[in-house]
């Protein structure tokens, strides 16, 4: 829910004696569009739509003031997928893949930072992380105009691709992972699926990282990086649950299995 646009509004048949010039409607391309004029309706609808306060609504229960103590979302998110993998029976690793995750998230920002300029109809301003990322570009004053529609249908494919290409190296590109690495690198069907994971995991753990923590050069925040890695992480965890139970990846329930009866005899 979004507070609505202002909007003037005329009392009915005032309308009529208004001497104001037409103009063209700026968000219009310079095609030019009539300019309406709103009235207070007198119908029951009207009437009850008037008696909606939006601004106690937005203020008592959008804007509401939320309890911040105790651990955030991605905190207890991490947490749980933590858990969940020791129980599994998978070692995490941090420390060998991270690395490869500082390399990942910093291809990946570089994506976005040009996405974000690219894309821009203001040379001054950049558009949102979150428009980049939902490829659609957003409008303050309500419906995009013709422009945007344009660009929003062209910024879909290229977040589409950006974030295929991120999930490509993150679940099946094996070894190193180096910074001049593109979608030309194809997935590597022999990579280990232990290792996959613990690549996932490295990159949820980079991408929960502040800029501070993790050596960046100060500039604005990217946090769309942790949804892709927790994505592909949630992917992978449904496979291994997979594995255990039976079926699975060549090898992986095997080795799985070993582990488990291993903590059991333990």
């Amino acid at each position: 829910m979004a507070p609505a646009p202002p909007v003037k509004l005329y009392d009915l048949g005032q309308i009529d004696y208004l001497d104001e010039p037409e103009r063209a409607d700026e968000d219009d391309d310079g095609m030019g569009s009539a300019r309406h004029r709103y009235h207070r309706s007198a119908k029951i609808l009207g009437r009850l739509y008037r008696g909606v306060d939006e601004k106690k609504i937005w203020d008592r229960d959008i804007h509401r003031a939320v309890n911040t103590d105790g651990p955030s979302v991605w905190d207890q998110f991490t947490g749980r997928m933590q858990a969940e993998l020791e129980g599994l029976g998978i070692a995490l690793d941090y420390a060998r893949h991270a690395d490869d995750a500082r390399k990942l998230r910093h291809l990946y920002e570089e994506a976005m930072s040009g996405s974000m300029w690219h894309f821009s109809t203001n040379p001054r301003e950049s558009l949102t992380e979150v428009e980049v990322f939902c490829g659609s570009l957003l409008n303050k004053r309500g419906a995009q105009t013709r422009q945007q529609r344009d660009n929003s249908t062209r910024l879909k494919d290229e977040a589409d691709r950006i974030q295929s290409w991120m999930v490509n190296l993150m679940r099946r590109r094996g070894g190193r992972v180096e910074p001049d690495s593109g979608a030309e690198s194809g997935p590597d069907a022999d990579e280990p699926r232990d290792d996959v994971v613990q690549l996932c995991w490295a990159c949820l753990v980079v991408g929960c990282l502040k800029d501070a923590d993790d050596g960046a050069d100060g500039g604005s925040a990217r946090r769309s990086f942790r949804v892709c890695a927790a994505a592909c992480l949630l992917k992978e965890v449904d496979a291994l649950r997979g594995a255990v139970a039976g079926g699975g990846f060549v090898g992986v329930a095997a080795g799985l299995a070993r582990r488990l009866d291993g903590l059991a005899l333990g």
